[in-house]
């Protein structure tokens, strides 16, 4: 939920521990791929998982880099519901005869 993502943001306190649960939870609510946040630093896929998983993490000014654009994005998510999500293109075909 990018409500509690959002949260956790706005309540970290530099810990290394919370930069973990705050990297692992935006991989599970935003539906990001190691590989976005990697592009998105410019590091490692293997790195992004070591940074979830606590194993590793960045230079604090990389951290609240990380998590600044993270609360950005959790802030711009639309609110999960329980309906059916729509689709984002159409499945009718369109002809391009002419």
């Amino acid at each position: 939920m990018a409500s509690k993502l959002r949260a956790a943001c706005e309540a970290w306190d530099g810990s290394s521990s919370a930069f973990a649960a705050i990297v692992a939870e935006s991989l599970r609510s935003l539906g990001l791929y190691h590989r976005d946040l990697a592009r998105e630093f410019q590091v490692a896929e293997s790195t992004v998982s070591r940074w979830a998983s606590g194993v590793a993490r960045p230079h604090p000014r990389i951290q609240r880099l990380v998590v600044a654009s993270l609360s950005r994005r959790a802030g711009r998510a639309k609110p999960s519901t329980d309906q059916e999500a729509t689709p984002i293109y159409s499945m009718e075909a369109k002809s391009r005869s002419g």
